[in-house]
């Protein structure tokens, strides 16, 4: 141990005695070995995590995501459904084929959709007032065109309403 200890001393000694240059060689050196031994130290640690993250990605788990069968439900129940189409607004949305549309102009420009009744339209789209039995369901059209645009005045025809608006498409 004494051995050690003196050979400790005389290295200690002789660093001492180095000049000025010498020792920043000496000290800049070992900064520069520790450094490239943590690294490889920190370089083997990511990748073993990284390993152990692989092999855990088989275990997991992930929850089936149900589609929702609203869309292809709707679809079926609107197929034999008439189509209005609007190039001027580029889009297109669905009506039953028992019902019938008609364009008002007012302080807007707009669509009533009605429910035909036998074969008469009643005063579908005839009144600026389409807060009217006779125009349960119409679209405004404006400048910021969405399925918000489609509004509901009488809630028998909610059912109805909810369809269209899921039809309601933007086209080329």
């Amino acid at each position: 141990m004494k051995d050690l200890s003196q050979k400790i001393k005389d290295f200690i000694e002789k660093l001492r005695s180095l000049e000025e240059q010498q020792k920043k060689a000496i000290l800049w050196s070992v900064v520069i070995l520790l450094g490239v031994i943590m690294g490889i130290f920190w370089i083997r640690g990511a990748i073993n995590n990284l390993q152990k993250i692989g092999e855990n990605m088989g275990q997991i788990e992930f929850p089936e995501i149900q589609s929702s069968k609203t869309s292809d439900t709707t679809t079926d129940q609107t197929l034999d459904w008439k189509t209005y189409t609007n190039e001027e607004y580029s889009f297109e949305i669905k009506y039953p084929s028992d019902w019938t549309y008609q364009k008002f102009s007012c302080n807007l420009d707009g669509i009533a959709f009605c429910p035909l009744i036998g074969n008469n339209v009643l005063n579908c789209g005839q009144t600026c007032d389409m807060n009217s039995p006779e125009s349960p369901i119409y679209f405004y059209m404006s400048s910021q065109i969405s399925s918000q645009s489609l509004k509901l005045w009488d809630n028998q025809y909610i059912e109805i309403y909810e369809k269209m608006i899921l039809t309601f498409k933007f086209i080329q």
